[in-house]
């Protein structure tokens, strides 16, 4: 039985449909809640994303992988990689989904995202017991997902298609996305943690914070060389 290191903090590639304005490098894009897209941004100059009938307020990306700018609702993004990653767009209305990008060096693109709908049974889920207990029970279902298959009610499980594309080094670890669980008002991102050296490792849910993160697990204390442990990380959106 794995043990379970655990930090509250305050307590699949899918289609999708997009329109392009190759005149004014402008994009419209339809989604659904907890989706992955992928497209391509500009790694030469600043990209002005936005969400129709809402703000965004949070993109997460791997470390040191991008810059964002909050503007008036929208966001202005600015990629400090060339290799393709993927990040995660949270928004006020509590809508979130993930972006799989290719950058290229072409001029600033405008893009539009464009709901199609989010999960009543999550949102269900997630209002139906204590703030804590949910925060448990969605790390729990991630980390049994891999026996199990199961999802925390109603959300959306997304797998990253190409790790190592979005591998950060970290000190002594390299960190990397695994698959993203998206509910109303709850995501979680599972990641994978490789010891890097070549003795073992203490490692601490907590040397991962970033600002806005509710709660952290981790399935082993000690990562012995060239091994690998699993973090389970959950952010609220619309907060």
């Amino acid at each position: 039985m794995r043990k379970l290191i655990l930090s509250m903090v305050g307590v699949g590639l899918m289609s999708s449909a997009i329109a392009v304005d190759t005149k004014h490098n402008q994009q419209e894009v339809l989604f659904k809640n907890g989706q992955q897209i992928q497209m391509e941004l500009s790694s030469a100059d600043i990209n002005r994303l936005s969400v129709k009938g809402d703000k965004i307020e949070k993109v997460i990306c791997p470390q040191n992988f991008c810059d964002f700018t909050q503007a008036g609702g929208a966001g202005l993004l600015q990629l400090a990689n060339r290799v393709p990653f993927t990040f995660y767009v949270t928004t006020k209305g509590g809508q979130n989904f993930s972006v799989l990008t290719m950058p290229k060096s072409i001029p600033g693109v405008t893009v539009q995202f464009e709901s199609t709908g989010g999960s009543i049974k999550a949102k269900h889920f997630e209002k139906g017991m204590p703030y804590v207990q949910v925060m448990l029970e969605v790390i729990k279902d991630m980390m049994n997902y891999d026996a199990t298959g199961k999802a925390p009610e109603g959300f959306g499980v997304s797998e990253i298609q190409d790790t190592k594309l979005a591998e950060t080094k970290v000190d002594k670890f390299i960190l990397y996305p695994v698959r993203t669980f998206s509910g109303s008002n709850i995501m979680g991102i599972t990641y994978g943690i490789k010891n890097n050296t070549d003795k073992p490792q203490k490692v601490s849910p907590t040397a991962f914070y970033k600002k806005g993160m509710r709660a952290s697990a981790i399935d082993q204390e000690i990562i012995p060389a060239g091994g690998i442990a699993y973090m389970y990380q959950i952010w609220t959106l619309g907060v």
